[in-house]
């Protein structure tokens, strides 16, 4: 017997493992013209080729591509040479875009904040450049209140309470 063994509604035993072996050769349902077992078959459900052979087939084709654990080597696989100039010219446009990225983001700090105890009070406005930085400053900002109790919130909302 199998591990698939399960009980129906009425007692019995039905040993779903020992059913499936019976019809492992029937025709799958389905268009891809195989039975239960995965092996391919034809019209008169006879077994054309088996799953292991199949299996084995699509490994070997992976295996003879890959060779010292290097994928087989095309003309694309070549390194690209490269000249000193190009190079120089490379670096300096780096260089450039480096330096236009920094003073993009910039932040021009005038004042330090103030320090207080009370962590419940709400910070002052940072200087803002305008840029990515006070973007990301201003949705780090958070802004802490105590909770309140059911019955204030009750009392904040709008409208007729009692007639």
């Amino acid at each position: 017997m199998s591990k698939k063994v399960y009980r129906s509604a009425q007692g019995k035993t039905v040993d779903l493992g020992a059913i499936q072996l019976q019809n492992e050769t029937v025709r799958a349902v389905g268009n891809m013209g195989i039975n239960a077992r995965g092996d391919k078959i034809n019209s008169q459900n006879r077994t054309v080729d088996s799953r292991t052979k199949r299996i084995g087939k699509q490994y070997k084709k992976q295996v003879s591509n890959v060779v010292n654990d290097r994928v087989s080597e095309t003309k694309h696989d070549q390194p690209k040479t490269i000249s000193k100039e190009e190079k120089r010219k490379v670096k300096s446009n780096i260089e450039e875009k480096m330096r236009s990225e920094a003073e993009l983001f910039s932040v021009n700090v005038t004042e330090a904040a103030p320090v207080t105890d009370d962590p419940i009070a709400e910070d002052p406005t940072p200087v803002s450049s305008g840029g990515l930085a006070d973007a990301i400053a201003r949705a780090r900002t958070v802004k802490q209140e105590p909770m309140k109790t059911p019955r204030q919130q009750s009392q904040e909302k709008a409208g007729v309470r009692k007639i």
